[in-house]
């Protein structure tokens, strides 16, 4: 994907797509991206209402 973003002139002179930390953050946000993505498929496929944070009761020890 970003191979064909150099091909486009306004990007290439205002992004830097030759540096390592950006195509690391384009990763990252990628990644981030595609586990909040399977974890609201997850709920969705048990019919839980989709929540942003997970949460409930805590756990209690020996009671």
């Amino acid at each position: 994907m970003l191979d064909r973003l150099r091909e486009v002139p306004a990007v290439e002179r205002n992004l830097p797509l030759d540096g390592q930390w950006f195509v690391s953050g384009v990763g990252w946000v990628l990644l981030a991206v595609f586990v909040l993505s399977c974890g609201r498929l997850e709920d969705v496929a048990a019919k839980k209402k989709p929540r942003p944070v997970p949460g409930g009761r805590a756990a209690t020890m020996g009671g």
